[in-house]
C-alpha cells in the first residue's frame, strides 16, 4: 500500500470497497489523479452489515452512500434509506450520519445535480423518487417512475437540467425503454419507446456519458446483456432524433459490469467509473482514449483507442 499526503485541493476519484476481513469496516479507495497514486483508508459501517441495496458517489473531498439492505415497496414499515457521508477532511474516521430519505431504496440509481442536488430514483421493487439537498440536509420528493426500474443508468445534462434513464431492469427482466424527466418541470417522466434497433440496449450495470453538453449525443456501454454480439460496442444515442447506432471498441470497457452507475467530469477532460472489480476506468473525450487502474494490484495500464 502506498501510503502519502493527500492534497485535498487535487483531483481525486473517491468509492468503497466491498472487499474487507472485517464486517464492521470497510477500505475508502481514493485515487489521487494529479499524482497518479492510491491512497486507501479503513473507515466504519453504521447500521448497515455490508453493501448489497447501497450505491454510492463521490464529490469533491467526499463520498456518499444511500440505499438500504432490505427491499420494501411500504414506506410506513421502514425508516426509509440511510444517507451516509465520509469526509476527506476529518480522515474518514466516522461517517456523517444524514436524514433518512422517506421511502426504501434498494440498489437506487444516483446522480449530482449542480454540485448539490443527489438524486435517488427507484432501486429493486421501488417507484418512488427522491432529491436530497446537500446545502439545505433535507429531502424533497420528485415525480415517480412508470414502472419499477433499477440497475440501469441516470444521467443529468448540467446545463438543460434534463434526467435520463437508460437501460436497467424491470421485473427481473431487460429494460429497452429511456425514461426522461426535466428537473424544472413539475411533469413526470416520459418514456421513450425505440422502434429500431431496440436490441442494442438490453443490458443493465451499464455507464452513460456525454462527450459535450452542447450536442444531444450519449454513449452508453458496458454493464450485462442478455444478447451476443461477435464484437463490443458503445451504443450511441441522439436524444434529438431518438435514434441507436453502434460504435466498436475495445473489449475491456465495453464487458465491464460498472458499479458507480454515474461519472465524475475532470476538467472537461475525462470520465471515470468504477467496475465490480473495483478498476477505475477513464475515458477522454476527444477520442475515446481509455486508462484502466487496477485499484487491487495498484498497477495502470494504457488502452488507445483511435475511433
Amino acid at each position: 500500500m502506498i501510503k502519502y499526503r493527500i492534497d485535498k485541493y487535487s483531483k481525486k476519484i473517491l468509492f468503497m470497497s466491498e472487499k474487507t476481513s472485517k464486517k464492521s469496516m470497510r477500505k475508502i479507495k481514493i485515487f489521487d489523479l494529479d499524482q497518479k497514486k492510491l491512497y486507501i483508508k479503513t473507515a466504519p459501517l453504521r447500521f448497515i452489515s455490508n453493501l448489497k441495496g447501497i450505491s454510492q458517489i463521490s464529490t469533491e473531498n467526499s463520498l456518499y452512500l444511500c440505499g438500504s439492505n432490505k427491499v420494501s415497496l411500504n414506506s410506513s414499515e421502514s425508516t426509509g434509506s440511510y444517507l451516509f457521508r465520509y469526509d476527506l477532511d476529518n480522515n474518514f474516521k466516522q461517517p456523517s450520519v444524514l436524514v433518512n430519505s422517506a421511502y426504501v431504496h434498494y440498489n437506487p440509481m444516483i446522480v449530482l445535480v449542480n454540485d448539490d442536488i443527489l438524486v435517488v430514483i427507484g432501486g429493486k421493487d421501488q417507484i418512488f423518487c427522491e432529491k436530497y439537498s446537500i446545502s439545505l440536509n433535507n429531502w424533497r420528493k420528485i415525480p415517480i417512475l412508470p414502472e419499477e426500474r433499477y440497475k440501469g443508468c441516470l444521467l443529468v445534462h448540467q446545463k438543460e437540467l434534463n434526467l435520463y434513464l437508460f437501460g436497467g431492469l424491470t421485473n427481473g427482466k431487460f429494460n429497452t425503454s429511456i425514461l426522461y424527466l426535466n428537473f424544472r418541470s413539475i411533469g413526470g417522466w416520459d418514456k421513450i419507446i425505440l422502434k429500431e434497433n431496440d436490441f442494442l440496449f438490453k443490458r443493465s450495470s451499464c455507464i452513460a456519458f456525454m462527450l459535450d453538453c452542447d450536442k444531444d449525443d450519449v454513449f452508453i456501454c458496458g454493464g450485462d446483456s442478455d444478447f451476443n454480439f461477435e464484437k463490443d460496442y458503445i451504443v450511441h444515442y441522439n436524444s434529438n432524433n431518438k435514434k441507436l447506432k453502434m460504435k466498436f471498441i475495445k473489449s475491456a470497457l465495453a464487458k465491464a459490469k460498472f458499479k458507480n452507475q454515474t461519472f465524475i467530469d475532470f476538467d472537461g477532460r475525462f470520465f471515470s467509473f468504477i467496475d465490480s472489480e473495483e478498476n477505475i476506468f477513464l475515458i477522454e473525450k476527444k477520442n475515446f482514449g481509455i486508462t484502466i487502474i487496477n485499484t487491487n494490484e495498484i498497477t495502470i495500464n494504457d488502452f488507445n483507442n483511435n475511433h
